[in-house]
């Protein structure tokens, strides 16, 4: 056995350009080292951003257990967060990626992290992982068909959440008809809140029957004393849902934080992305106090004519995603709204009574998918646990292909 450093460099160069693509810990998928959809990799440096170049392998040293391991296709930089190995020549690049994804490996970074609330490893642990790769060409070969194995465990997977998504796409037409949601497609209509609206309830903006705050701007350098603090972004919120798994944190002035602090029963609402998932929103439940949001995401506070859960069920609804497809700034990739935009979402406002039947309707909805949802998740546990073991037999040379 040899020690990864003797295979392995360890790149500290810090580079400040914003022309290079970025990549923090947020874009990559855990355990699978892709990239989440929709990352934001354009436009973006920091003082303290790490130089790499394409074959390296960025490997986060915070919260290793999330096991978010990157292979570059391109020179580019990144968060220090993220740990840069460049291999030497007699390491591939893609082997050396899969090793940093393989059991072992990710046990190691986990047993060499330090820290309760934020653990950490770092590159003079990691340096110190024992390893015994084969010869480069048999590496090439390991990877070719780990490739191919890998590819077919992720069609897999793929499939599994296609389902998810249908089921999830019931719920959303279920949500609909409640709702009488039948919105006209002319976006001059929509931007002027002209919608047909069931009566008797009324129609409002929601800037007249809620308060709409805007994100804290993250790559600030404040003078004053700053407060460490966990705040989410857009990843962590999904439709009808908030995940706290992989919450980050900044350090800002408390008069600061006051201003972007969540409060419990603020419905989230996301800013940009791709256009069936801008504008969707999740009921905060304050499960995290003090807890902040970043400028990509709104949080709105409902006044007594609103129910934050009704509010949640329209986004989720044709009502609300018309709306937001219509009025949304479209770039290649992705689209985007605004707090004005926000603010001019109509409303079909009944009274409270009718609001909470309608929530009440949408929980009965959900439980019926819990059943299926549950079975899904559980395919995709299993399927994701035999691609993490089929790469630590290949990796250490437990697997023979056939």
């Amino acid at each position: 056995m040899t020690r990864l450093k003797a295979f392995v460099s360890n790149i500290t160069t810090k580079v400040n350009d914003v022309s290079l693509p970025y990549v923090a810990l947020e874009h990559i998928e855990p355990g699978t080292g892709r990239l989440v959809e929709g990352a934001l990799l354009e436009g973006w440096s920091t003082t303290d951003s790490i130089g790499h170049r394409a074959g390296d392998v960025r490997f986060g040293k915070l919260r290793p257990y999330l096991s978010k391991s990157y292979l570059a296709s391109s020179d580019g930089v990144g968060s220090s967060e993220l740990i840069v190995l460049r291999p030497k020549r007699s390491l591939d690049s893609r082997f050396l990626w899969y090793l940093t994804l393989s059991r072992p490996f990710i046990e190691w970074a986990i047993a060499t992290s330090y820290g309760v609330k934020m653990p950490r490893t770092s590159w003079s642990a990691l340096g110190n992982f024992d390893v015994s790769p084969p010869s480069v060409p048999r590496q090439r070969e390991v990877v070719g068909l780990l490739d191919s194995v890998i590819g077919q465990i992720d069609v897999l997977i793929a499939e599994q959440l296609h389902l998810a998504a249908l089921a999830q796409e019931r719920l959303w037409v279920s949500i609909s008809k409640v709702l009488g949601a039948r919105v006209g497609g002319e976006a001059d209509l929509l931007e002027s809140g002209l919608l047909p609206c069931p009566a008797p309830w009324r129609l409002a903006q929601l800037r007249q029957v809620a308060r709409i705050q805007s994100g804290l701007t993250l790559g600030k350098v404040y003078s004053e004393p700053v407060s460490e603090l966990p705040y989410l972004r857009v990843a962590n919120v999904r439709d009808g849902e908030i995940n706290t798994e992989d919450v980050s944190t900044v350090a800002v002035p408390i008069a600061v934080a006051a201003r972007h602090t969540l409060r419990a029963g603020d419905v989230l609402m996301t800013e940009g992305g791709d256009n069936d998932k801008l504008g969707r929103g999740a009921v905060w439940d304050g499960r995290i106090e003090p807890c902040l949001h970043q400028n990509h995401i709104f949080a709105v506070r409902p006044g007594s004519e609103l129910l934050a859960e009704y509010l949640s069920a329209l986004l989720t609804s044709s009502w609300g995603r018309a709306y937001f497809t219509a009025t949304a700034h479209q770039t290649t990739n992705l689209a985007s709204t605004n707090r004005s935009k926000v603010g001019r979402l109509p409303i079909p406002l009944p009274l409270i009574e009718r609001q909470h039947e309608i929530v009440a309707f949408v929980r009965e909805e959900s439980l019926a998918l819990t059943g299926l949802m549950t079975e899904i998740e559980n395919q995709v546990v299993l399927l994701r646990e035999h691609r993490q073991a089929l790469i630590t037999a290949a990796v250490t040379g437990h697997l023979e292909f056939a």
